[in-house]
C-alpha cells in the first residue's frame, strides 16, 4: 500500500552531485521529532534515528506537545504516530492544520507511522503530501529508505522551494511546469505544487486545464479537488459543489472536499450547507483546531451562540496560545459572552486580544478587533461612553481602502448587538447602509452581512435594501451591453464601482470587458484601471477568520501573507 505514495512522491531519483550525495546523507547537524504515546516505541525510533547519524533528537507523548514544539522550531524530520487513543486529536489532522497554517517548512520531512494502515488511510497519506507512510512493527533501513528518499526529493526541489519562500511565486510556477512537461523527478509532486501557485495567482483557467491533464494522466482526488477550487476562485459555487459531490461520492472521510464544499455554500448563501460539511469535515479530523473554528463561526452566523461558544471554549482549552487559534475566533467568543453576560470570558478575551495587539503593534487588525472588545467590556460595565469612542473610531474606518469584510462583519455584529440591547449609536443606520453598499454584492456576501445582523431586524433590512440598490445599479450599466454599447457599460460600472467601493461591480466591469474586448477601443486602459481597483479592493473579500489567504483547500501548499 506504501507503494502509493512512493510512486507519487519519488518517481525516479535525480542524479546529484558527489557534494550533494555527501549532504544528503549527512544527518550530523539534522534535528528530529518523534511523536509517539509508547514510550517503548519513541525509544526505538530515537535510537534508530540516531544510528542514521542525526545530531539532536526530541522525543514527545502527545500532539499537544508537539504542535507547541514544531510552532517553537523548526525540524528537518518528524516521525509521528498517526493513532493516539488518549486525545481527539490524529497525527494526520496535526499535520493538516500545521501545514495549512504554513508552521511546517517545506524543508521538513514528515512520516508518519502506524500499526494498521488501511487503504483509506493510505489514501488520505496521499492525498496530504506526506513524506513518507510506514506501517509497524518496522524495519530500520526501511525507515532511513524513506528519509533519505524524501530528503533527495527536498535537495532535488530545493530551487522551487526557495523561490516560493522569497516571494517569487511566477519563478518558482514556472520552474514546476517545466519539471512537470519533461516529467522530469518528481514531475507528480511538481505538478502539484505549480498548480497551487497557478491558483494562487489567479490564472485560473491554466490551473484548470492543468488539473484535468493531470487528472487524465493519474487518478488522483486532490486533482479533482483542484479543479473545484479553480471553480470556485472563478465565481462558480455551483459548479464546484456539483464537482465535490461526485468526489466525496463514497468517501465521506475526505476532510478537504468538505471544507472546500463548505466554502461554496458559504459563496451561494447557504449557511446551513456549510455547516453540515463542517461536521462532516470533523468527523474525520475531530481534534482540528482549526476545522472546530470554522465550524463554529458558520455556527455563530446561524445565531447558535451557545453551540459556537462551547466549541471555541473547547479549542481555546486546547490551543489557546497557539498560531492556530484565529482571532476571530476570539472575536466571536467575546460576542457569545457579551450576549450571554459571561464576564470573567468577556474579560479574559480582552486581555488576549491586548496582548496580541500589543505583540503586532503593526496589524491593523488586531487594533480593529482590539476596538471592539475594548467597547463591549465598555458596555459590560456601564460604561457607555467610554464604549462609544472606540466603536465610532471603528464606524470611521469603513470607508477605508483596507476595510475588509471581516472588519464589515465585526463591525455590523457590534452594532447590532448593543442596538438589541437598547444602546443605540447615533450613525448605526448610516454604517449599515455605507456597508450593504460597499459589501453586499454577491448573495453569500449579503446572507453573511444579514446573519451578523440577525439580532436586530432593522438592521437586516437595511443591509438587504443595500444589496438590491447595488444589483439595480449593475443591471442599470448592463443595459448598455445589451443595447451595444459594451464600452459605456464597462466605464459605468467602474465608476460606480470605485464610488461605492464595491468589489462585484468592478468584477462585473472586468467580465463584461472581457466578453466584448474587440468591441471597445479603450480595452486596454480600462482594463489597467479595472486592475488597479481590483488589487485595492483585494482584501475586501476576505471572510471572517480567513486572514488573507487562498481560498480554502490545500494542506499541500499555503502560502499566507503576513497578518495586516
Amino acid at each position: 500500500m506504501t507503494e502509493t505514495i512512493e510512486r507519487a512522491n519519488a518517481a525516479a531519483q535525480a542524479p546529484l552531485t558527489a557534494a550533494q550525495e555527501l549532504e544528503l546523507r549527512d544527518f550530523s547537524k539534522s534535528t528530529a521529532l518523534v511523536i509517539d504515546p509508547a514510550q517503548l516505541s519513541r525509544g526505538i525510533l530515537t535510537q534508530q534515528l540516531r544510528e542514521f547519524g542525526v545530531g539532536r533528537v526530541v522525543q514527545c507523548a502527545k500532539l499537544s506537545e508537539a504542535r507547541v514544539a514544531l510552532e517553537q522550531r523548526e525540524f528537518d524530520f518528524v516521525i509521528c504516530e498517526q493513532h493516539f487513543d488518549n486525545e481527539a486529536l490524529a497525527g494526520q489532522a496535526l499535520l493538516d492544520d500545521l501545514r495549512r497554517e504554513a508552521i511546517i517548512p517545506f524543508s521538513t520531512v514528515f512520516i508518519m507511522l502506524t500499526s494498521a494502515a488501511t487503504a483509506g488511510d493510505v489514501a488520505e497519506a496521499a492525498e496530504a503530501a506526506l513524506d513518507g507512510f510506514l506501517v509497524k512493527p518496522h524495519k530500520a533501513s526501511a525507515l532511513f529508505d524513506r528519509v533519505l528518499t524524501a530528503r533527495r526529493r527536498k535537495l532535488v526541489l530545493a530551487p522551487i522551494f526557495k523561490a516560493i519562500d522569497a516571494q517569487d511565486f511566477e519563478r518558482a510556477a514556472r520552474m514546476c511546469m517545466e519539471r512537470y512537461e519533461k516529467r522530469q523527478d518528481f514531475w507528480l509532486f511538481s505538478a502539484r505544487i505549480g498548480a497551487e501557485l497557478m491558483l494562487r495567482l489567479k490564472r485560473l483557467p491554466e490551473t484548470v486545464e492543468l488539473y484535468k491533464t493531470i487528472l487524465n494522466a493519474k487518478t488522483t482526488p486532490w486533482a479533482k479537488l483542484g479543479i473545484a477550487r479553480s471553480q470556485l476562485e472563478m465565481g462558480q459555487p455551483m459548479a464546484a459543489i456539483a464537482t465535490l459531490e461526485e468526489l466525496v461520492q463514497g468517501n465521506t472521510n475526505y476532510a478537504d472536499a468538505f471544507d472546500v464544499m463548505a466554502h461554496a455554500h458559504i459563496e451561494t448563501g447557504n449557511m446551513e450547507q456549510a455547516l453540515d460539511c463542517y461536521e462532516m469535515s470533523l468527523r474525520s479530523t475531530p481534534g482540528s483546531v482549526l476545522r472546530a473554528q470554522k465550524k463554529a463561526m458558520v455556527s455563530f452566523y446561524l445565531g447558535h451562540d451557545e453551540d459556537a461558544r462551547a466549541d471555541l471554549l473547547k479549542v481555546s482549552q486546547r490551543a489557546a496560545g497557539s498560531r492556530l487559534f484565529d482571532h476571530q475566533s476570539l472575536m466571536v467568543l467575546a460576542f457569545t459572552s457579551f450576549r450571554s453576560k459571561k464576564s470573567g470570558d468577556l474579560a479574559w478575551c480582552s486581555k488576549v486580544m491586548q496582548n496580541a495587539a500589543a505583540g503586532q503593534p503593526q496589524s491593523v487588525r488586531l487594533e480593529r478587533m482590539s476596538k471592539v472588545v475594548s467597547a463591549l467590556v465598555a458596555f459590560n460595565e456601564g460604561r457607555d461612553s467610554d464604549g462609544l469612542k472606540p466603536l465610532l473610531a471603528l464606524a470611521g474606518m469603513r470607508h477605508d481602502d483596507d476595510f475588509d469584510f471581516e472588519a464589515a462583519c465585526n463591525l455590523v455584529t457590534t452594532i447590532s448587538t448593543l442596538t438589541a440591547r437598547g444602546i443605540v449609536m447615533a450613525t448605526s443606520e448610516s454604517v449599515m447602509t455605507d456597508i450593504g453598499m460597499r459589501f453586499c454584492g454577491t448573495n453569500g456576501a449579503t446572507e453573511m452581512l444579514t446573519r451578523a445582523a440577525w439580532v436586530h431586524p432593522a438592521h437586516v433590512e437595511l443591509l438587504r435594501g443595500a444589496h438590491a440598490q447595488v444589483l439595480k445599479l449593475a443591471q442599470a450599466a448592463l443595459k448598455h451591453s445589451i443595447q451595444g454599447d459594451p464600452a459605456t457599460a464597462v466605464k459605468s460600472l467602474i465608476a460606480k464601482g470605485e464610488e461605492l467601493q464595491n468589489q462585484k461591480l468592478i468584477e462585473s466591469a472586468r467580465l463584461t470587458l472581457m466578453r466584448h474586448w474587440d468591441r471597445i477601443e479603450e480595452a486596454t486602459v480600462l482594463q489597467e484601471r479595472i486592475a488597479k481597483l481590483s488589487h485595492q479592493a483585494g482584501s475586501m473579500s476576505a471572510k471572517p477568520g480567513a486572514r488573507g489567504e487562498v481560498s480554502t483547500g490545500s494542506s499541500l501548499l499555503r502560502l499566507r501573507q503576513t497578518e495586516q
